[in-house]
């Protein structure tokens, strides 16, 4: 069992992705097989006959961190895989390069190492000269989110150490990162750059390219994808974004065709909502800022 649990984060809203994320993910994987498999949601429960999911429903009461360490709490291994699933893989996970970082995290030193593969970024060690580290110190390659909600390896304690109540996941990146930097603990992430290291995890997000879910609902990619490997999936629950487009004073809307009708308002009406809006957005910074000191302490 590698002393490692995989963790895949989620909500209830996204039941329609459970059943496409595991199937992909035991084709591409099947050696998840051997790990525990936990689902974290809030009230529904997820079964299925080709993998030993165990669902933790924590209760829509609770605040995202809150349903974190409630799922981490029923945890036994030291170690654990956290993933999301509104990302879909795209090719077979390199196993033995997953259990080369789980190696290398166990050496006590090691908090986090990242295992998404950045398609757009390469990631090596300037030190390096000869490009042989397969793991690279995260700090030398990029300045913000520390840590993230990506795909990756955690020391379980350490995760929990860095976990606050009343966080967001977008809050806990942000701050969790600057309170990781209080602690030994070193962050790593892989070595893409000219081959140095095997692709683990294969993901692309992009919404007119990618295969996964954005702003709550379904990339069109996924309609070949699913059809693919043979999976049904109501795309009218979620809705499909093919673009997200935005009127004169920044209403999202996704038909180009059929545009927001606050566009056609009159200034007077326009001029208004802008006085609405900026007193909204005044009161949400000096929110921001209670809950940035709150994370901070």
């Amino acid at each position: 069992m590698e002393n490692c649990t995989i963790l895949v984060n989620s909500c209830d809203k996204y039941e329609d992705a459970w059943e496409p994320f595991f199937k992909i993910l035991k084709i591409n994987w099947p050696e998840c097989e051997q790990y525990r498999i936990i689902l974290n949601t809030e009230t529904k429960i997820y079964n299925c006959d080709f993998l030993n999911i165990e669902t933790v429903c924590g209760g829509k009461e609770r605040t995202w961190s809150e349903r974190l360490k409630f799922a981490l709490s029923h945890i036994e291994t030291d170690f654990i895989l956290y993933m999301l699933e509104d990302f879909f893989l795209l090719e077979k996970v390199s196993h033995d390069t997953f259990l080369e970082a789980l190696d290398v995290i166990k050496k006590g030193d090691v908090g986090y190492i990242g295992l998404k593969y950045q398609e757009k970024r390469e990631y090596r060690n300037p030190d390096d000269e000869d490009n042989t580290q397969r793991f690279i110190n995260k700090d030398k390659v990029v300045s913000v989110n520390r840590i993230n909600s990506m795909t990756a390896l955690w020391k379980k304690s350490w995760l929990e150490t860095l976990i606050r109540d009343h966080e967001t996941p977008w809050e806990f990146e942000l701050y969790g990162s600057e309170r990781s930097r209080r602690t030994p603990e070193k962050v790593l992430i892989i070595n893409n750059s000219d081959g140095a290291c095997p692709c683990v995890f294969n993901y692309n997000v992009d919404i007119q390219y990618g295969h996964g879910l954005t702003c709550g609902g379904w990339l069109p990619k996924n309609i070949e994808l699913f059809e693919k490997y043979g999976i049904k999936v109501n795309f009218e629950n979620l809705g499909i974004k093919y673009k997200i487009y935005y009127d004169a004073i920044g209403i999202p809307y996704e038909d180009e065709n059929n545009k927001n009708k606050a566009t056609t308002k009159s200034l007077l009406r326009e001029y208004l909502y802008k006085i609405k809006h900026r007193i909204k957005v005044h009161k949400k910074n000096i929110e921001k800022q209670k809950r940035k000191e709150m994370s901070l302490k």
